[in-house]
């Protein structure tokens, strides 16, 4: 769990830092959903950002996770399943 945990913290991070390029949520959150689409991006900063992104999702794919949006940026939440409520 407490690599589960670094891992969405990372992936935080990276959401973040691609809304700064993008400015539109949509788009950032569609980033890292395809291999192509990382391959063919022009910027190589954003390139970056996507892959890990990327990396990030791939690992988190069979966990139970929430990615919720507001002013203060994204956030990663593991919906842990033990605790009711």
């Amino acid at each position: 769990m407490k690599n589960l945990n670094f891992v969405a913290e990372q992936l935080e991070k990276y959401l973040n830092l691609a809304q700064e390029f993008t400015e539109d949520y949509y788009l950032t959150m569609e980033l890292g959903g395809d291999p192509m689409r990382i391959i063919s991006e022009e910027n190589e900063k954003l390139k970056r950002i996507e892959a890990m992104i990327y990396v990030c999702k791939d690992k988190m794919k069979f966990i139970d996770h929430e990615i919720t949006y507001s002013a203060s940026g994204f956030r990663v939440d593991i919906i842990n399943h033990e605790v009711p409520f």
